[in-house]
């Protein structure tokens, strides 16, 4: 509900919302889909060495 709540407030302000995720928390990603966001890029390293990035991102309509 929360997510669904700031998702609606950001709509008057930007046009899309990236969400970074660890690849070890890949289980998070069904979360996201359920909310539109859809994977946009593999980031390696992002979170420091050998810990990688998966970045979901939504476009606000």
């Amino acid at each position: 509900m929360l997510l669904n709540k700031e998702l609606k407030a950001l709509k008057k302000k930007v046009k899309a919302v990236l969400a970074e995720v660890h690849y070890k928390c890949a289980y998070a990603i069904p979360f996201y889909y359920k909310h539109n966001f859809r994977i946009s890029a593999f980031r390696r390293d992002y979170f420091g060495e050998g810990h990688d990035a998966i970045i979901l991102k939504l476009v606000l309509k």
